[in-house]
C-alpha cells in the first residue's frame, strides 16, 4: 500500500490513466458520499489548469498530478489559508527529502533554482454558507526533460530529473507527500492556532519576503514590498505610496 490504513489522505487512490483534470474527475464524484482523503492520481491531463484559467502541461507518464479530496470542520473564512497547507507539504518533501532548497512564490507556486517546478490549485464548494468539500490540485514537474518544455517554459520552469540528473520514482514522492499532508492535517483538527502555525510555516518557506512586487489584475496593477500573509490568507503589501493593501488571491497575480 502506499500509505498506512491509519492516515486520511492516501487511504483510497484512484489510477487513472487520462483525464481532463484530477480535481474536475473529484468534482464529479464527490457527491457520491466518497470518503475523506481518498486521491486520484493521472498519467496526463487533457485539460490541466492552474491559477486564473493558465494551462498546466504534463506529458505522460512524466510529472505527477492528482488531487485530494477533504472534508475539513472550518468556517468559510478560514478556507484560504487552510488552502496553503499542500504547498508547504509539498516544499518540505523537496527540502527534506531531496536536500534542494525549495520556496514559495505566493500563494502556491514551488520553485527551485529560481524555476518553478510545482503549482497548486485549490477548489472548495459551498452549500448553505458551509464548506462542503475542499479539493487540492497538486502537480508536480519530476522526470521531464528540457525538451518536454516548449522554449519559453524553458526559462521559467524545471524538473526534478533536470535539476537532479536522475529518474524520481512517483510513488516514493507520493508517499512521502501524504505521509507529511497527513501529519499536518492531522495537528490542525487539535490545534486552537492552526491558522497563525499556517502563516509562520508559509513565511518560513516564501521567497519574496520583503521584496519588491509587482501585483497585476484586470483592472489594477501596482508595486510594493511583501510583507507576508494575514491570518485569512490575504497577501500584505505596503505599497509606493506607504499604503498597506491586503491582497486576495482570486484578484491579483504576483510578479
Amino acid at each position: 500500500m502506499i500509505s498506512p490504513v491509519d492516515q486520511i489522505s492516501g487511504h483510497k487512490i484512484i489510477y487513472l490513466d487520462s483525464v481532463t483534470s484530477t480535481n474536475d474527475y473529484l468534482k464529479n464524484i464527490a457527491d457520491n458520499n466518497i470518503e475523506e482523503g481518498t486521491v486520484v492520481i493521472a498519467e496526463t491531463q487533457t485539460d490541466g489548469r492552474g491559477r486564473n484559467g493558465k494551462k498546466w502541461i504534463s506529458p505522460k507518464g512524466k510529472g505527477l498530478t492528482f488531487s485530494i479530496l477533504l472534508y475539513p470542520k472550518i468556517k468559510l473564512n478560514q478556507v484560504l489559508i487552510f488552502s496553503y497547507i499542500p504547498v508547504i507539504v509539498l516544499t518540505k518533501v523537496l527540502i527534506q527529502q531531496f536536500n534542494l532548497f525549495a520556496s514559495i512564490k505566493w500563494p502556491n507556486d514551488v520553485y527551485v533554482n529560481n524555476k518553478k517546478i510545482a503549482g497548486i490549485l485549490s477548489e472548495s464548494v459551498i452549500y448553505k454558507k458551509s464548506l462542503k468539500y475542499f479539493i487540492a490540485g497538486i502537480g508536480i514537474n519530476l522526470n521531464q526533460n528540457l525538451n518536454d518544455f516548449s522554449d519559453e517554459l524553458q526559462e521559467v520552469a524545471s524538473s526534478l530529473r533536470i535539476i537532479l540528473k536522475k529518474n524520481i520514482d512517483k510513488e516514493f514522492f507520493l508517499f512521502n507527500f501524504l505521509k507529511e499532508f497527513d501529519i499536518l492535517f492531522q495537528t490542525i483538527k487539535i490545534s486552537s492556532n492552526w491558522e497563525n502555525d499556517i502563516v509562520n510555516e508559509w513565511h518560513n518557506l516564501c521567497n519574496h519576503i520583503n521584496s519588491r512586487v509587482q501585483l497585476i489584475s484586470k483592472n489594477d496593477n501596482f508595486y510594493g514590498v511583501f510583507k507576508g500573509i494575514t491570518k485569512t490568507g490575504e497577501a500584505i503589501i505596503k505599497t509606493d505610496q506607504n499604503i498597506i493593501k491586503t491582497v486576495n488571491i482570486d484578484n491579483f497575480s504576483l510578479r
